[in-house]
């Protein structure tokens, strides 16, 4: 379950997402992924998902993707371009694909690193960043951060999860369900 307060943070905390931005949600079937995808489309935006194999459309379209492309597709940052870019980019990442997603970043976009610090290497080319006035946000998701913020995330998300905004189940992905304010529910 802790994928869903990390992607919350990220995406609400440190990129500040709006209603209407594009969100492109890079490795968008993975646990953390499929939340972002759903926390995005619960906020109103356009959520383009990018999956490693077009296998995994139907999976992050059930989930709520607008728009999905595919590593498998060797022009997919262009292609999100062409649709007036990304104004957040999202989701785990190592560091090749995080500097190819910045083909696809919108003018004043917001680039989030969602990984712990020692899993990227230190240095990440900043000029495609530059060249589209965009902003690089760092969203590790700390124990410090859970102390601090880990309640009120956990009431939003229950709020979305009533009123079925999100869902809990990601295919089978290994998320369980369960309303931290229902106990009486059951755990799937």
């Amino acid at each position: 379950m802790h994928g869903w307060p990390a992607a919350w943070f990220a995406l609400h905390h440190r990129a500040r997402l709006a209603a209407g931005d594009a969100v492109l949600v890079l490795d968008a079937a993975s646990h953390i992924g499929m939340a972002c995808v759903q926390l995005a489309k619960a906020a109103q935006a356009q959520v383009i998902a990018l999956t490693r194999l077009r296998a995994e459309f139907d999976a992050v379209r059930g989930c709520g993707a607008d728009d999905v492309v595919s590593l498998e597709e060797s022009q997919w940052a262009d292609i999100v371009r062409e649709h007036g870019g990304a104004d957040v980019i999202a989701g785990i990442a190592d560091a090749d694909l995080l500097v190819h997603s910045m083909r696809a970043l919108a003018r004043h976009g917001r680039l989030l690193v969602m990984a712990p610090p020692d899993t990227l290497p230190a240095e990440l080319p900043l000029t495609p960043l530059l060249r589209r006035s965009g902003t690089l946000h760092a969203a590790f998701w700390s124990p410090d951060q859970a102390r601090r913020l880990g309640q009120p995330i956990m009431t939003a998300l229950s709020a979305l999860w009533a009123q079925g905004a999100i869902r809990l189940d990601d295919h089978g992905k290994g998320i369980t369900a369960f309303h931290p304010d229902r106990p009486d529910l059951p755990r799937t």
